[in-house]
Formats: structure tokens, C-alpha cells, sequence
């Protein structure tokens, strides 16, 4: 992959500056997984769109689009995707004007050239769409030679299913087909730091200590480099402050990745300290992407509380719910199968739980969804 050339066409789009510029990632280094995190409406999923139809231009290179369901990539939901890629007339730019246009079919974009409404012409394959959901599907069905540069775009979201990572992989491998100098670039809005695919790709940690603006190069457990960005607005716009103070000037974390103040996370009921709690079950454990959370009932206030705490170690007499089948007797799947189980949470289900902090209580009702 020709990155400098590639970089040097994307410049003579003319981009503006206070949009997301790939051309500032370290694309020449041996990295291949690239993670851009940012608010809404920086440019990034646009602009990594148009830098690898640039890398189409130099190398040939068709990227692969890549999202959740199969709905998701239909041509009612894609095709204003490109919007803004056909309308400031970079597709005249990046075909020297033999085309103005993009058409999108059955996974497959193209160049066209439009005239009165009419499409005239048509470029070959220029860009792939696919979804997760279809992924085994494609094992014997698709092939893309130059399938270099993969987007894997709303990565966060509200829902992971099951060994959802390890399926991505596995497509990815279907895509990559044992060629190098694949790069894949992960997308999302910043909507949930408890999300399954910062734990599995084991930058959790290194993420949330990272502000709005700030890049840098994690390695995993076996020393694999992961790029990650936290993309911020380069110029808040006066447009922009003035929306924000009419129309979403609420004291709303949860909104945090509409306005630009980073990400946006829920407020959960925290655990109130109280020195005539009474302890009734100890001896409760969740264990979900690898951490280990505390569920203790106690009363106190006339009340029945679950209290939610993060853990680092289980006891030989601990009951521990899972997502995964371990053949560890302490061990039960989902929320268990005991009256026992049942008390815990039944009360759960009424709200009454508190949590130690609220990354605690959004890693806890993730696990509550996929179970």
C-alpha cells in the first residue's frame, strides 16, 4: 500500500481542516488495527471513506465496508452514506471527471456517471458491504483479491452478542484471505466506555485514561500495536455552540457525544453508605469479559438491597453467573436456575441494586443483555 501517494491525493481533495484527517494517522507503521473514537459529526466515518477510495485510485485497493446486520448495509440505509462524498464533488475529483456519482447494489458500490437523471456509464467494483450477521455465509461466497482496507463502522453499540469479536475476526480472515498489509479501521461514537469490544481488543483501560484529542499506540497481551484516537472537534464552531445552548443545553451525560463533552455514559444509583446495613448473601459473583463483579444483598432502612461492587477473587463456596458453559461446579449460566437465583434477582428487576460507580453498572446490565 502506496500511503504517501494515497495521503497526497486525499490532500488535493481539499478537504476542510476542522474535519478528521486520516492522512495524520501513522499509516505507514506495521499497525493493523485502527481504532477512531469520537462525537458525533467530526467527519471520520466520511473522510476514511474517501481516503481508501484514494487508495482505490493509487493501488486498486476495493475496501470492505463493514457493519452489524445485514439491514443495516440495505440499500434504503446506505445509500446516504456517501452523501457528502457525491455532493462537494470529490467523485469528479477522484475519476478526473469521468464520473459524478456513486451507485450501490447488492454490497457493491460504483462509480457512475449521471446525466438528466439517467445512469450512463459505470466503473467497476470499487467498494464491498458487508454485514456480521452474514458472515458465514461469505466463507464460500466472497472474494476480494485487494480487499486491503477494512471499515468496520458503529462497532459501539447498545447490543453484543455472543463471541460477537471472535466472529468479526473470523470474517475478517474470510476478507484477508493470509494477504499482508490489511488495515482495519474501527469507527464508533463515543456512547459507552463499557463496551465488549474495548475489553477484547484490550484497550479498556488505556482508553479511558485518554482525552478528546489525544492518540497513541497500545499493545495487547501478546504485543500486538492497536492505534487509538479520540477524536475531537478541531474548532468548535459558533453554529455549533449556539445549537447546543438552544436545543441540548441539559445537564445529561448521556448526551455527551451529541454535544462534544466526550462520552456519553449513563447515571446509575450509586451505593449509599450506612453503618446499620445488615449483610444477607455474601457469596454472589458475575463474571463477563474477563472481570469479576460482586453482587452482596443487604438491608438496611427498611430495605433490600443488591449492591454491586468490582471483585478480584471468588471463594470455594462462591455462585458465580456466567455468559460462557465452564464445567466449574460454582459456575451457572445467565441468571441461574435456584429460588435462590430467583431472589437475586427479582430484585434487580424491581431497580433494587446499587453500584459502586457507574462503569461498574454499565459492564453489569451488559452482561444482563446478552445473557
Amino acid at each position: 500500500m502506496n500511503v504517501k501517494e494515497i495521503n497526497k491525493v486525499y490532500k488535493k481533495l481539499g478537504v476542510p481542516d476542522e474535519f478528521f484527517n486520516p492522512t495524520e494517522m501513522p499509516l505507514n507503521e506495521e499497525i493493523g488495527h485502527y481504532v477512531l473514537l469520537s462525537e458525533r459529526s467530526t467527519g471520520k466515518t466520511t473522510n476514511v471513506l474517501l481516503w481508501s477510495l484514494c487508495a482505490n485510485k493509487v493501488d486498486g485497493i476495493t475496501p470492505v465496508y463493514v457493519r452489524h446486520t445485514h439491514d443495516s448495509i440495505a440499500p434504503k440505509n446506505l445509500n446516504k452514506l456517501v452523501n457528502v462524498i457525491v455532493d462537494y464533488g470529490y467523485v469528479e475529483k477522484l475519476t478526473d471527471g469521468v464520473y459524478n456519482t456513486l451507485v450501490y447494489r447488492a454490497g457493491e458500490w460504483r462509480y457512475a456517471a449521471e446525466k438528466d437523471g439517467d445512469i450512463v456509464d459505470k466503473s467497476d467494483v470499487i467498494m464491498y458491504a458487508l454485514s456480521l450477521d452474514r458472515a458465514e455465509m461469505y466463507k464460500s461466497t466472497f472474494n476480494a483479491p485487494h480487499g486491503n482496507i477494512v471499515i468496520y463502522d458503529e462497532f459501539i453499540r447498545d447490543y453484543y452478542s455472543n463471541n460477537e469479536f471472535v466472529r468479526f475476526l473470523d470474517l475478517l480472515k474470510t476478507i484477508q484471505r493470509d494477504r499482508e498489509g490489511v488495515k482495519v479501521f474501527w469507527l464508533a461514537n463515543t456512547i459507552s466506555t463499557e463496551n465488549e469490544y474495548l475489553y477484547e481488543l484490550e484497550i479498556h483501560d488505556s482508553v479511558l485514561t485518554m482525552q478528546p484529542g489525544e492518540s497513541n499506540v497500545f499493545n495487547t497481551s501478546l504485543g500486538m500495536p492497536i492505534y487509538c484516537n479520540i477524536i475531537s472537534n478541531k474548532k468548535m464552531s459558533k453554529h455549533k455552540k449556539i445549537i447546543n445552548r438552544l436545543l441540548y443545553g441539559f445537564n445529561k451525560p448521556e448526551l455527551n457525544s451529541i454535544t462534544g463533552g466526550g462520552w456519553a455514559h449513563s447515571i446509575y444509583p450509586h451505593i449509599e453508605q450506612d453503618d446499620n446495613k445488615t449483610v444477607i448473601s455474601n457469596r454472589h459473583y458475575i463474571r463477563y469479559m474477563d472481570r469479576l463483579l460482586h453482587l452482596k444483598v443487604v438491608r438496611y432502612q427498611r430495605m433490600t438491597i443488591v449492591e454491586v461492587t468490582r471483585a478480584t477473587r471468588t471463594h470455594s463456596d462462591s455462585i458465580i453467573y456466567t455468559d460462557t458453559f465452564p464445567t466449574d461446579y460454582r459456575y451457572r449460566h445467565g441468571r441461574g436456575y435456584t429460588q435462590g437465583d430467583r431472589l437475586i434477582w427479582d430484585l434487580i428487576d424491581k431497580r433494587m441494586v446499587r453500584f459502586q460507580n457507574n462503569q461498574i453498572a454499565a459492564l453489569f446490565y451488559n452482561f444482563e443483555k446478552n445473557i
